[in-house]
């Protein structure tokens, strides 16, 4: 599933049209008209035109930074989530991140590391979005710093959320569904993507 989900997302996003701005153009710089491939254009408006908070932000887990490694492990394993938002202690608002490439990378061979607190292991003071910002944005947040996660923020900065590869694919599967299911298949294409913004 997370192969699928990150073949779909490389092959969408991380090529030279998909980078910062979102305008693509197909044509060669001598065309008056260039020409832009109508699923291109259809997926630029609607990058730009969705904010955020309108796709799927669910699918995390929300701890205070005291929290063990152990139970953090726990809560994930029952939220059925690979990420956790890291909460300052007495205020509510994000220190970091913390995902399942942290336990393969920093757990899988210390069982020490379990008694330790979730803040020693995570990934402190992680990029950001906000409620307003747009899918286009986010793509391009995810695709420069190879994010498989971004936290989301309300304006005042409190936790709302965590913007998955997983949620943008669903989004781009509810609205062309008939254009990702058939794109064309990438034996060679492997995900390069951290878990953690």
């Amino acid at each position: 599933d997370d192969l699928w989900y990150g073949r779909i997302f490389e092959k969408l996003f991380a090529t030279p049209r998909w980078c910062s701005s979102f305008k693509p153009n197909f044509g060669h710089t001598h065309r008056k008209t260039p020409a832009y491939p109508p699923l291109t254009m259809r997926l630029a408006q609607a990058f730009s035109e969705t904010k955020v908070s309108h796709l799927d932000l669910t699918g995390f887990a929300r701890l205070p930074a005291s929290t063990s490694v152990a139970e953090a492990l726990e809560q994930m394993r029952v939220s059925r989530s690979t990420v956790v938002l890291v909460e300052g202690e007495g205020h509510g608002k994000l220190v970091g991140i913390f995902t399942e490439r942290d336990v393969l990378l920093k757990i899988a061979d210390s069982t020490d590391a379990l008694d330790e607190a979730v803040s020693d292991l995570m990934t402190s003071n992680p990029q950001v979005l906000t409620v307003d910002d747009t899918v286009s944005e986010a793509l391009s947040l995810m695709s420069g710093g190879h994010y498989r996660n971004v936290p989301v923020l309300s304006e005042s900065g409190q936790i709302v959320g965590n913007l998955s590869q997983h949620a943008v694919i669903r989004f781009l599967t509810d609205h062309f569904p008939r254009e990702i299911y058939n794109l064309p298949p990438d034996p060679e294409l492997i995900p390069r993507t951290r878990e953690g913004a």
